[in-house]
């Protein structure tokens, strides 16, 4: 059913991918917090949204190499994090899954994206 790597990444569908996918997917907006962090307090919008894009473009390459005609779970990443312990990292998507990682993403650009915009006195209290 799946492919092992050296490099610890587990392919379950059996296709190309680039290892990491998922886990960069994780990451990217752990950056952009850390980001906004410690940038100056002027720029913490532009760099919240600047990761929230980044993110979304990110999403949209992990759409890309998901096979549709393939069931089950896809670009598979399992690494051992605790050995002694018995504990893995895993991630994978599937067809449920890989609608509300799109989704989310994108709600998250529009929320930090909708912060940018003026308020207008009056609208919707």
């Amino acid at each position: 059913m799946g492919v092992c790597h050296a490099a610890g990444v587990l392919n379950l569908s059996g296709q190309g991918v680039v290892p990491g996918m998922l886990s960069g997917l994780v990451g990217l907006p752990l950056l952009a917090m850390v980001g906004v962090w410690c940038c100056p307090a002027a720029w913490v919008r532009r760099v919240a949204v600047g990761g929230g894009i980044a993110t979304l473009l990110w999403t949209g390459l992990v759409l890309a190499q998901f096979d549709v005609h393939t069931a089950g779970w896809q670009m598979g990443e399992q690494v051992p994090w605790l050995g002694m312990l018995g504990l893995n990292y895993g991630l994978a998507v599937d067809g449920v899954s890989l609608p509300l990682l799109g989704l989310s993403s994108l709600v998250l650009l529009l929320v930090l994206a909708s912060k940018l915009l003026p308020a207008k006195a009056g609208s919707f209290q």
